[in-house]
């Protein structure tokens, strides 16, 4: 089982990089799975019959260890596959986690 208070701090945060003034055309959500979550940026983007669609794609995984307690960040590559995140090791803290993807010093994450 995930910690309920690190969905939480999740979901805080990805409520506020979704700028209020965007949300009906962009948002950041977060997917909860039995190892981890899932961080996808969700974009509106025109159908072919002329309606609009959301596209959400992968952004970064926040790998859960029940055993040890930790996590660990990982990526995406360009074909959507997840990679670890080498250029960070793996932290008790999620809050430690989502600091890193803001900072995105490899520009890995948010470009």
């Amino acid at each position: 089982m995930l910690p309920e208070y690190a969905i939480q701090v999740v979901q805080r945060w990805a409520e506020a990089r979704t700028p209020v003034e965007f949300s009906d055309r962009m948002r950041v959500e977060v997917e909860s799975h039995p190892r981890g979550l899932t961080i996808v940026e969700c974009s509106v983007i025109p159908k072919l019959n002329g309606e609009m669609d959301w596209l959400c794609v992968p952004r970064e995984r926040l790998g859960y260890s029940s055993g040890s307690g930790e996590w660990t960040l990982y990526c995406f590559d360009r074909n959507s596959r997840v990679c670890r995140y080498r250029d960070f090791e793996p932290s008790m803290e999620i809050q430690d986690l989502l600091d890193e993807i803001e900072d995105d010093p490899t520009c890995i994450f948010w470009g």
